[in-house]
């Protein structure tokens, strides 16, 4: 074998082994490369998900926050709604003609002092209405159980009465009923006004 066929043949076996090698080097490379896509992608996955994950919690918590200031203003107006209503039908009691008030007041103060004998707080302006409901109460009653101005104290607002047993109290103000009817409707009163 001459020099030149060896040379030949160890060109050709090294062009083969390096083909082999390169061929070997592109496959790895290629492997490489589609693993760290793959891993490239799954991180922007991941950092997509956890950033979307975050402005969903940060809606979601925007709009609870919101949800809860509007149930508040909500509130706040159906309230004050309600406080007109009760101050207006306050209002209007006390504008009625005296016969009525008076006859109201008469079974107030009836159910109120039952048989018992006591004295009856007023507000000044209610003293002409009363004189006969306190007459009309008596009739019938021995004179021991009779009912009487309590003139030693009175009432600051005009509306209903505060009877005074000698052995207790009973509030017939007209604020105190109102307040009493609307914790007791307030539901109901509510839910017909403002329907959700």
């Amino acid at each position: 074998m001459s020099l030149e066929s060896i040379r030949k043949a160890v060109t050709e076996a090294s062009k083969t082994e390096a083909s082999h090698i390169i061929s070997a080097a592109k496959r790895q490379a290629e492997e490489q490369l589609k693993k760290e896509r793959e891993r490239v992608r799954r991180k922007a996955e991941l950092l997509y998900e956890a950033q979307a994950r975050i402005i969903e919690e940060d809606y979601a918590r925007k709009l609870v926050q919101f949800q809860g200031r509007a149930a508040k203003t909500l509130l706040e107006r159906r309230n004050h709604r309600l406080r007109m209503i009760f101050k207006e039908a306050r209002e209007r009691i006390l504008t009625w003609p005296q016969r009525e008030y008076g006859k109201i007041m008469q079974r107030l103060l009836e159910r109120a002092a039952g048989p018992s004998c006591g004295k009856v707080r007023i507000h000044h302006q209610d003293r002409e209405v009363f004189v006969g409901v306190i007459e009309a109460v008596n009739r019938g009653r021995s004179p021991e159980n009779y009912v009487s101005f309590d003139e030693n104290s009175v009432l600051t607002e005009q509306g209903g009465f505060i009877f005074v047993g000698s052995t207790f109290e009973v509030d017939q103000t007209l604020i105190t009923i109102l307040d009493e009817i609307e914790r007791e409707l307030l539901p109901a009163i509510a839910r017909d006004l403002f329907p959700l």
